[in-house]
């Protein structure tokens, strides 16, 4: 039976203890009772023949035998599913408030930039326009309101610190006007107010909560470091934004929240991070629609907690791409995660050098249409991963899905890869592909452990160099279609399986 509570209560896709799922084993004399039907589909029993004739498999169980079984059985399937609002209730709220994007315009102060820095030191509305060709915009106010700064045809830039730098607020909200363009750029090397210092490190740097917004145009170039940091939370709301940075594109420590974008991101280090890891509930990004492009020399878009995607466009370029070598010093995936990864819908297209989606701790996949291609894993989550819906195509890989444990529920899956197309193992990241001259190797996977793959529906097409089907456990089928074809050398199969295979419905040919 399947025992998923030996360690832990907590959900597995809660933020405490992930709850390890193990198999209970029976006594050698146990008889297991006949399973009473009286028609055996045909389908069924065609998908019977296919296993026995094409299963490299330590023990494949037949429901309907009355004849005694050493090994364990499972006695239930199981899946796994965390939708993006029920992630969300474990999270911090965000500093999003009614009102934080409406201002009056006959209560606006006008700011026509020249010389060298200019400086706001009181709550309020600012209508601000012009050039300042090496100089800087600073918010500085003790005042427990909110700043508005409406950027209306704003070009600034600063050779020595960030061009716009938000040192003290309550909150400040940057309001794009309609139908204009402002750019934002900073020089290659800071002079900071004291020795030693390391702030602000962005073109446009908070150490407060911002947000931005409006219907107009934002280019950011950081040449120093970063193209927009918030020490804070950053929410970003429409308008169309270009971000163009040495390091780090996008920063949101506490959280990063996407809603409506439009965003263009080139980045020499990370497309879009959110970082704090000493509060559970903070360090997350929630992408809740619009257009989002990012080609990174590190990871795309990583959360430190969750990494969650309601809707949207997004195109992901990664390090070198699916076809470049593995730098073993960086970190180059599409989608990261340390907690949980949850996909409710959208358009996601990556191509990495490293997994396309990655968590450290869960995934759950529930909708969306996702087109990958990857040097390493399409899909790697260290603990459990769900698939209960979408469709999903890898076009090419290292190992198509990974994890400890695999849930597949429903969806249309299509794997190719150029080792296991499904793989259930123990590890973690940073260890799969084989290590060549200058190819560092990719994630190793254990194989001692519980590790379980169930299948309960959904349809799942592999096209696999190495096994179709490698499971350093036990299988249990109750629905779906899998189809494997391949492989046809080096001593892979269509099926390896070093537990107990279960089926109890679907059907599987390879």
């Amino acid at each position: 039976m399947v025992n998923s509570s030996s360690q832990s209560s907590t959900s597995p896709f809660s933020k405490g203890p992930i709850s390890e799922v193990i198999l209970e084993n029976q006594n050698e004399n146990m008889e297991y009772s006949r399973i009473k039907k009286p028609e055996i589909p045909l389908k069924l029993i065609c998908t019977m023949l296919i296993l026995v004739c094409s299963v490299s498999c330590d023990q494949v169980f037949d429901p309907f035998s009355t004849e005694k079984n050493n090994g364990t059985i499972i006695s239930e399937s199981e899946s796994y599913h965390l939708s993006v609002a029920d992630a969300m209730d474990e999270n911090c709220e965000d500093h999003e408030a009614e009102g934080d994007e409406t201002w009056d315009s006959n209560h606006v102060t006008h700011i026509s930039l020249q010389g060298n820095t200019v400086t706001i030191k009181n709550a309020g509305s600012y209508l601000i326009s012009g050039t300042l060709e090496d100089g800087q915009l600073i918010v500085d106010t003790k005042d427990n309101a909110i700043v508005r700064l409406i950027l209306d045809n704003v070009n600034i830039s600063c050779s020595w610190s960030a061009a716009v730098y938000i040192a003290n607020a309550e909150k400040v909200v940057i309001i794009l006007a309609d139908e204009s363009k402002n750019q934002l750029i900073d020089g290659t090397s800071y002079v900071f107010e004291e020795e030693g210092g390391d702030e602000p490190n962005a073109a446009l740097f908070s150490k407060d909560d911002l947000t931005i917004c409006g219907s107009g145009r934002l280019s950011v170039k950081g040449n120093y470091n970063d193209g927009i940091a918030g020490k804070d939370g950053v929410i970003i709301k429409d308008g169309i934004i270009k971000v163009n940075a040495v390091d780090d594109g996008i920063r949101g420590k506490d959280y990063l929240i996407l809603k409506n974008v439009d965003i263009q991101v080139t980045a020499g280090g990370d497309g879009m991070k959110s970082d704090e890891d000493e509060d559970v509930t903070k360090g997350y990004i929630l992408v809740e629609s619009g257009i989002i492009d990012i080609a990174s020399g590190g990871d795309a878009i990583k959360a430190e907690s969750d990494l969650l995607v309601s809707d949207g466009e997004i195109t992901l370029s990664c390090g070198r791409g699916s076809d470049g070598y593995l730098d073993e010093t960086i970190s180059t995936k599409g989608i990261k995660a340390s907690l949980h990864t949850v996909i409710d819908g959208g358009t996601i297209t990556v191509d990495a050098s490293d997994d396309a989606i990655h968590s450290n701790g869960t995934m759950s996949v529930n909708g969306g249409t996702m087109i990958l291609s990857t040097g390493d894993d399409g899909f790697h989550a260290d603990s459990i991963l769900g698939i209960n819906g979408g469709d999903i195509t890898i076009t090419g890989s290292y190992e198509g899905i990974e994890s400890a444990v695999i849930a597949i529920s429903r969806g249309n899956i299509h794997i190719t890869c150029s080792d296991d197309g499904l793989n259930v193992a123990g590890g973690n990241d940073g260890s799969g592909r084989p290590g060549g001259p200058g190819w560092p190797g990719t994630d190793q996977f254990s194989s001692s452990g519980n590790y379980f793959l169930f299948i309960n529906g959904g349809y799942v097409s592999i096209n696999a160099d190495g096994d179709g089907i490698d499971v350093n456990g036990s299988i249990v089928m109750t629905g779906g279609e899998v189809i494997i074809d391949g492989p046809v050398f080096n001593m892979n199969g269509a099926l390896d399986c070093d537990g107990v295979f279960q089926v109890e419905g679907g059907f599987l040919l390879g």
